[in-house]
């Protein structure tokens, strides 16, 4: 393994990562059976099961846990920041799960309350910081998508509430399908294979110039997307 470049002293308290990495994990199992019994992959349940309670909560654990030691990014109130991010969560989880249009509402507002406050906490580290690699600046516009893509989903929440289910909705789902999945989950996982691939001797490392184009490409299309679904949504309000 080659340890160059990593502050391993600045990593953060163990408690802080494996409380997100154990609870995905228990997730991940549920939603298991959760589709043994019930079965359908487009369960909506099912899918936030899948996508909250254990994708994003092992990532965000990784988070957490990489940009102290490859960014040497610290958090003065780490332990504060990374329980409202795991309350607000799970939050989720059991908003979908129960599917309470009331407690759905406040479950989706924490989350995404948490969510923000993760996002600009990252962000602002990043922009503050001297040292920006291409790995730490692909984690920070994975989180921006993942803001983006739960705004998305609040809107849809107030389409639901309001019964108005027309074409724009459409448009707000896919937008928020492709900034989570090609924008939050992509890029994240790009900003990490960067480090960690070259790390355990799997290839040789990476140019900037290339890390540079896959970041920014897929950073672009997915801005492109954005504008493109805004543009539509705003033609079809007026039409």
């Amino acid at each position: 393994m080659v340890f160059a470049g990593l502050s391993l002293e600045q990593a953060p308290p163990y408690s802080v990562t494996m409380k997100f990495f154990i609870t995905g994990f228990v997730y991940a199992l549920f939603g298991g059976v959760y589709l043994a019994l019930n079965g359908g992959v487009f369960d909506i349940m099912f899918i936030h099961l899948m996508t909250i309670g254990f994708m994003t909560m092992v990532m965000s654990g990784v988070v957490l846990q990489f940009l102290p030691v490859v960014g040497g990014i610290t958090f003065k109130r780490i332990n504060l920041l990374s329980n409202l991010i795991f309350i607000g969560l799970n939050l989720g989880v059991i908003g979908f799960y129960l599917y309470n249009l009331l407690l759905l509402t406040m479950s989706a507002f924490i989350l995404f309350f948490s969510i923000t406050l993760f996002t600009m906490s990252v962000i602002y580290k990043v922009f503050m910081s001297k040292t920006k690699n291409l790995s730490i600046l692909s984690i920070a516009f994975a989180l921006l998508f993942l803001f983006l893509g739960m705004l998305a989903g609040v809107l849809m929440l107030h389409s639901h509430a309001s019964i108005n289910l027309d074409e724009s909705f459409l448009q707000v789902k896919n937008l928020h399908l492709h900034l989570l999945f090609f924008g939050w989950i992509l890029l994240l996982v790009m900003g990490v294979s960067f480090q960690v691939i070259p790390m355990f001797w799997v290839a040789k490392d990476f140019s900037p110039q290339s890390k540079a184009v896959f970041i920014f490409l897929t950073a672009g299309l997915l801005l492109l997307n954005l504008f493109l679904q805004l543009l539509l949504f705003y033609c079809c309000s007026y039409c």
